[in-house]
């Protein structure tokens, strides 16, 4: 995602880390306490330029709005491009 490319806190989620999904309102929450996410490094991914639709997708990528946003490529009518 953009916000793990930049080393957000997608970057650090580590494996048995637990993560709330609320439907309602619509929210995902990382259930990991502030101090140990500051902590962390963020996880440095290095991303293959083909293969896997790699290259399909790679003009859509630079749209895609950050997950906070939506993580959408698509504007909701009255509201600024994010």
């Amino acid at each position: 995602t953009p916000e793990e490319a930049r080393g957000g806190d997608i970057a650090k989620i580590e494996n048995a880390d637990m993560i709330t999904l609320d439907i309602l309102q619509k929210k995902v929450t990382l259930d990991v306490c502030d101090e140990i996410l500051q902590a962390r490094a963020p996880n440095r991914h290095h991303h293959q330029k083909y293969g896997f639709g790699v290259e399909l997708f790679s003009p859509i990528r630079s749209l895609v709005c950050e997950a906070s946003e939506g993580a959408t490529i698509f504007q909701n009518p009255g509201e600024e491009r994010c």
